[in-house]
């Protein structure tokens, strides 16, 4: 299981080949201890190297986060934004499934480019 934190973290990785710590801290309002936690399960995990204050990702981080891609990305037990009870009025058709809602935030990442 992995926390948000870090999620949010290996998708910055992702994205930009080194990242400030603080930045992070800045940019997802992770606290310090949300930060700190993180970078040293991913450190421990060999997924990321750190110097100074900033941290990039690793060829074995590469290949880790392809193998945990599912994990990470796809939680099968959480396809819903919004987990209702039975009965809410809110069940159903109002909830979008989660294959749906990232095509939205796809779509809305290409409009701002």
């Amino acid at each position: 299981m992995f926390y948000s934190e870090d999620v949010e973290i290996i998708r910055e990785l992702i994205h930009n080949k080194s990242i400030d710590l603080y930045d992070l801290h800045l940019k997802y309002r992770l606290s310090p201890a949300q930060v700190s936690r993180s970078v040293k399960n991913l450190l421990n995990e060999g997924v990321v190297e750190i110097e100074g204050e900033t941290i990039s990702m690793t060829d074995l981080g590469r290949e880790w986060v392809i193998k945990n891609r599912h994990a990470l990305f796809l939680d099968e037990n959480r396809k819903y934004w919004k987990i209702e009870k039975e009965g809410s009025r809110f069940m159903g058709d109002d909830i979008h499934n989660f294959e749906y809602t990232l095509e939205i935030l796809r779509l809305l990442e290409e409009d701002e480019e």
